[in-house]
């Protein structure tokens, strides 16, 4: 007989949901649901590489619009650096990534933001 607690997918989702809210640490969380650290960053990788879908409409990933800016609108002064992009949106919202960042943070931001 096992030991071992399985965990749904949506049990999976919730926890990690739980471990990115701001003031949380995945220490806490962790001890919460009575699993590993190791565990939550295992699903939070599952998660950022779509393993576990992190839609909470149960809504298929899409593609985003994208139009190329015109010439007149000027870049932001610190977005020339190598491996920087800079994300305009339609409501003049500007998002500046640089190499440094991981995937899963431009998760989480372009989450808050609705997109």
């Amino acid at each position: 007989m096992s030991s071992r607690r399985r965990w749904t997918a949506e049990e999976k989702r919730a926890i990690v949901e739980a471990s990115w809210e701001p003031g949380v640490t995945v220490q806490e969380v962790a001890h919460c649901f009575e699993v590993s650290p190791a565990q939550i960053y295992t699903w939070r990788s599952q998660v950022a590489g779509r393993a576990l879908e992190r839609s909470r409409s149960g809504a298929a990933p899409s593609f985003a619009r994208v139009e190329l800016a015109d010439h007149g609108v000027p870049a932001l002064p610190y977005a020339s650096g190598s491996g920087t992009i800079e994300i305009r949106l339609s409501d003049g919202t500007a998002i500046v990534v640089g190499s440094d960042v991981s995937q899963q943070a431009l998760v989480r931001v372009l989450g808050a933001l609705g997109r």
